[in-house]
């Protein structure tokens, strides 16, 4: 956007980044699931991946199971079969050992469906590195508990879409008397300490990334089984992102950089953008460039909250 004589004027650049999240709006709107891939031109569809490549999925609190269940259908791929999936997802207002546990809860899911053994870390993070994956919680939570009442489906599902769903299912089956419990699955499991690639497959571990680790919870908090949501009353209309954090942004790339900066693909949530305007799809876009920085290829994921994960049979 140039400014010459008082007049704002649009460029190239910032009409094609307004027309990519008028897009990604009417995708929305829509009700369909969006797929962008970072990168693209650089991935070669002839390229065999090693036993040591990676495909890294950033679960930010939603849809969770479409991440998992779609880098899990890429292994499938004889470009990919050879890959590792790892799973990191990020949390907040939660204690170490109850991340810990949820954890435990997605590493045992994933492999009773049958799927894979999944290194799992989950990451404590402050409440500003995360907002705008969790200002709009409540509405999608809603519409998704919405959706699958709608279908008579079960509240849970085989694979958790909601990082909350994780925590319901953890403080669920804490009520199973102890025999059950050892009759059931076994999950590897590791103290809290070190990095996740530095552990054996299917391994669980927490770090804990909050610069005030004991502060009173201020965001979006987890929920507990079978309670209320929240009402929407005007959060609709008041509750927006706040991309402009490019702080918090930074902090979040830099975890992610530490982990999967070898990654040979990044699979995470694509935010969910508030409006279309020029300076809105600016911000939007300036904020996925600087939370992927010096990441080879990304997908970016949204679901349209319609999507049905049933891995029963």
């Amino acid at each position: 956007m140039d400014a010459c004589n008082g007049v704002v004027h649009e460029t190239d650049d910032d009409l094609k980044v307004q027309d990519f999240v008028k897009i990604l709006s009417f995708a929305n709107t829509a009700e369909k699931a969006v797929l962008a891939v970072k990168g693209l031109t650089d991935m070669s569809l002839d390229d065999v991946k090693g036993e040591q490549s990676t495909i890294d999925v950033w679960w930010m609190i939603h849809d969770g199971g479409f991440l998992i269940l779609l880098s899990w259908l890429l292994t499938q791929h004889r470009n990919w079969r050879q890959s590792q999936i790892r799973v990191f997802t990020l949390a907040e207002n939660v204690s170490e050992e109850r991340a810990k546990s949820a954890g435990e809860v997605l590493s045992r899911t994933l492999r009773e469906r049958r799927l894979f053994d999944v290194d799992v870390e989950v990451i404590l993070a402050d409440d500003a590195m995360i907002e705008p994956y969790t200002y709009d919680w409540t509405l999608r939570v809603e519409g998704r508990h919405h959706f699958l009442n709608s279908r008579g489906q079960r509240a849970a599902e085989s694979i958790p879409l909601e990082i909350d769903d994780l925590f319901v299912v953890d403080e669920l089956t804490a009520h199973v008397s102890p025999t059950h419990a050892r009759s059931s699955r076994s999950t590897r499991s590791l103290e809290s300490s070190g990095a996740a690639c530095d552990v054996p497959s299917g391994s669980v571990v927490v770090s804990d990334l909050r610069e005030e680790p004991d502060r009173c919870p201020r965001g979006h908090v987890m929920r507990r089984p079978q309670s209320t949501l929240p009402p929407l009353g005007d959060q609709r209309l008041l509750s927006q992102p706040d991309f402009s954090n490019l702080e918090s942004c930074t902090r979040l790339n830099q975890v992610v950089l530490s982990r999967s900066s070898e990654a040979e693909l990044v699979v995470l949530n694509l935010p969910q953008q508030w409006g279309t305007e020029v300076s809105q799809a600016r911000a939007f876009m300036t904020y996925c460039n600087a939370l992927t920085a010096g990441l080879k290829s990304v997908v970016f994921v949204h679901s349209s909250g319609h999507e049905v994960f049933d891995l029963s049979n």
